[in-house]
C-alpha cells in the first residue's frame, strides 16, 4: 500500500471514530462539562506523550509567538465542546451531528468578517441548501413546531457549528505547528470548564462508577488523543477531494450507529436533511 492509500485510510479511521463520540457521550451519566473536562487533560497527555516518544521536542517559541490566539483559539474549543456535547445529550445524536455538520456552511458565512472575501451566489445558494436541510432534519415541517429541548439542541449543534468554523478561520493566522497548537488548545478547554462547573455546579451531582471511568478514558484517549494524532499525521499526504470524500464518513457514521446502537430511527425527513447538508458540505469544500 503506497503512502497516500495508507494516508487515505488512516484519514477514514479518523473520520470513523470521531463519528461516535456522540454515542460515547450518551453512554456516560455524567454532565457534560465533567466529560470535556477530562476529554481535554487526557487527550493533550495523549498527544504529548506520543510525539515525546517519537522524539519530538515542542517548538516553544512557536507557542510563545502565538500564545496568545491559541488561548482564544482553546477557549473557542471548550465552548464549542460543552453546547456539541449539550446537543448529543438533548436530541437525536444523528440530528446533533447534522447540525455540527453545518461548519462548512458556515465557514462560508463567516469568511467574509475573519478573511475579508466576498461571498458569490454559488455561497448564497450553498448556505440555502443547508439551511433547508436543517429545517428537514428537525421535523418542523412533519411533526410542527419543535419541542423546547429539541429547540435548544438544535440551537446547541448550530452553535458549535459555527464555533468551529470560527476556530478554523482563526487557525489560519497562526504558524504554530498542528501538535503544538492542538496540545494548548486542549489544555485551554479543559481550563474553560473550570469556571464553567463553578457555575453550574454540575460536579456536585456526578458520580464517577467503574463504567464512566472507563467511558470517559475511551472518550479522552481515543476520540481525543489518538483521533487528533491520526488525523492531523494523514491530513499531509492525501488531496483535498480526499478529504472532502472521506469527511462524510463522520456524520454517517453517526446516524447509522444511533440508529442501531441506540434505536434512533432516522426518519425521511431527517434523511431527506442529511443528504442536503451533506450535498452543501461538498460544494462549500469543493469551492474553497
Amino acid at each position: 500500500m503506497n503512502t497516500a492509500k495508507r494516508a487515505g485510510a488512516v484519514f477514514a479511521l479518523s473520520m470513523f471514530i470521531m463519528g461516535t463520540v456522540g454515542i460515547f457521550r450518551r453512554w456516560i451519566e455524567l454532565p457534560s462539562g465533567v466529560i470535556l473536562l477530562f476529554r481535554g487533560v487526557l487527550g493533550a497527555a495523549f498527544i504529548a506523550i506520543f510525539y515525546r516518544a517519537r522524539g519530538r521536542h515542542p517548538d516553544l517559541a512557536a507557542i510563545r509567538k502565538d500564545f496568545r490566539m491559541l488561548l482564544l483559539l482553546g477557549a473557542l474549543m471548550g465552548c464549542g465542546w460543552v453546547m456539541l456535547f449539550e446537543a448529543y445529550r438533548m436530541i437525536r445524536v444523528g440530528v446533533a451531528s447534522l447540525c455540527f455538520y453545518m461548519a462548512p456552511t458556515m465557514v462560508i458565512l463567516l469568511s467574509p468578517l475573519i478573511l475579508h472575501v466576498r461571498l458569490t451566489l454559488r455561497d448564497l445558494i450553498n448556505c440555502l441548501i443547508a439551511l433547508a436541510g436543517i429545517v428537514l432534519a428537525s421535523g418542523v415541517l412533519t411533526d410542527g413546531i419543535p419541542s423546547k429541548d429539541m429547540s435548544l439542541g438544535i440551537l446547541f449543534g448550530l452553535l458549535s457549528a459555527a464555533t468551529y468554523a470560527l476556530n478554523t478561520l482563526l487557525n489560519k493566522r497562526i504558524n504554530t505547528p498542528a501538535a503544538e497548537r492542538t496540545i494548548v488548545q486542549l489544555i485551554t478547554a479543559s481550563c474553560v470548564m473550570l469556571p464553567y462547573e463553578a457555575v453550574t455546579g454540575e460536579y456536585h451531582g456526578a458520580v464517577f462508577t467503574g463504567r464512566a471511568v472507563a467511558l470517559l478514558l475511551i472518550v479522552g484517549m481515543v476520540h481525543t488523543g489518538v483521533d487528533y494524532v491520526l488525523y492531523f499525521s494523514s491530513m499531509v499526504n492525501i488531496s483535498a477531494q480526499t478529504v472532502a470524500l472521506y469527511s462524510y464518513i463522520d456524520p454517517v457514521t453517526s446516524i447509522l450507529l444511533s440508529a442501531i446502537l441506540l434505536g434512533e430511527l432516522p426518519t425521511w425527513g431527517v434523511i431527506a436533511g442529511a443528504a442536503l447538508i451533506l450535498a452543501a458540505a461538498g460544494i462549500s469544500r469543493n469551492s474553497k
